[in-house]
């Protein structure tokens, strides 16, 4: 029989601590642990593409150029602040380009769908000129046949005239209706 210590021995994970020595084994840590919870959401931060430019100094004191008679420190200084100053420039660039493309690409979306709506409006003008002229050409034929039917049935029985008073309000029901 097993005793309570050794239950509560083999219940309990294994828990040696490993030191990495290399970023590899860093990751290797870090995938170990996340595929022994699989089940387990994991949050991946979103990084932000954007970079803010950030904003010129209101004033420098110090002004000095890569000229002779700086000092041998002082050029270094220049050196890190031209760099700073041309990256604010060319983040401002890029973001000038940025909306100028935007701007054209909602140009471009509005001017296609301008586009789009005319060409429909256009097809269902076309379809509804075809629709009425189906109509009233089917209307001209109705109209034409009535009269035969009417003339006909002036000769014949009443009884044959409700067949073709239920025939005409078939036809019509199918011009109306649609069905």
């Amino acid at each position: 029989m097993a005793t309570k210590q050794d239950e509560k021995a083999s219940n309990k994970p294994d828990k040696t601590v490993i030191v990495p020595k290399n970023c590899a084994q860093v990751q290797k840590i870090h995938l170990d642990r996340l595929m022994k919870n699989v089940d387990r959401p994991i949050h991946i931060p979103k990084v932000n593409q954007e970079k803010a430019s950030p904003l010129p100094p209101e004033f420098v004191r110090e002004i000095m150029g890569s000229s002779a008679g700086a000092g041998s420190g002082e050029f270094h200084v220049y050196r890190g602040s031209r760099r700073r100053e041309y990256n604010r420039l060319r983040l401002i660039e890029e973001q000038a380009k940025k909306d100028e493309s935007n701007q054209e690409l909602q140009r471009k979306i509005e001017s296609d769908r301008k586009e789009t709506e005319e060409r429909t409006a256009k097809k269902r003008n076309k379809r509804l000129r075809k629709k009425q002229k189906q109509l009233e050409h089917k209307k001209r034929n109705t109209g034409a046949a009535t009269m035969k039917e009417d003339m006909k049935s002036n000769d014949r029985d009443e009884d044959n005239s409700d067949s073709v008073e239920t025939q005409q309000v078939e036809e019509n029901s199918f011009i109306i209706g649609g069905r």
